[in-house]
């Protein structure tokens, strides 16, 4: 494993950024809130959280350059719901010769992955084991739920409304940002 990072990170200035993609998949909840609240002196501060909080998973993907594809799943992702991803909203906005660059979740390796891939002209390439540092979508996932939590939805269709406006407002400029903080060479934003 120690050397499976090592020998990343020393490829890594090499990669051609601009054919990076990033994939990842991320849960919120209906009971994502800020852990504080302000009150008058003297009086107790109270912050709501529904008690039997619904889930979401997200599968995104970003590059450089900007987003790339999202979809929202209640529950858990499976293979076919990754596969599904891939083929219905990473793919189309794949270019020819784009390296999807994703954790080792098992759920990325299962039969059919490659070859959706290569059949929008991509190919995967797995990152080392437990490194999230190297995959700029991690940070992505932090801006994302820290800015659910200012809103703090409490209701699933409010969830999916927050977590939709809050997506379109990733900039390509954060993007390239993420992907400078994670040791990447930007060339182009």
């Amino acid at each position: 494993m120690v050397l499976d990072r090592k020998k990343f990170s020393e490829e890594q200035p090499a990669m051609n950024t601009d054919a990076l993609v990033f994939l990842d998949e991320s849960g919120v909840s209906t009971a994502l809130s800020n852990g504080f609240a302000w009150s008058r002196a003297g009086e107790k501060a109270v912050v709501h959280a529904p008690i039997h909080a619904k889930r979401l998973t997200i599968i995104g993907a970003i590059a450089a350059d900007g987003l790339r594809g999202k979809m929202e799943v209640e529950g858990s992702m499976d293979g076919e719901t990754f596969k599904r991803f891939l083929d219905e909203q990473l793919g189309p906005n794949l270019r020819k010769g784009d390296v999807v660059v994703m954790d080792r979740l098992r759920a990325h390796q299962v039969a059919g992955v490659d070859e959706i891939l290569s059949k929008w002209g991509a190919t995967a390439l797995y990152l080392p084991p437990y490194s999230p540092e190297y995959n700029p979508i991690e940070i992505c996932w932090a801006w994302l739920k820290r800015t659910i939590r200012k809103v703090a939805p409490g209701s699933f269709t409010r969830l999916r409304e927050v977590m939709t406006s809050a997506w379109a407002s990733i900039t390509p400029e954060l993007c390239a940002a993420w992907t400078r903080h994670c040791g990447y060479q930007v060339v182009s934003t």
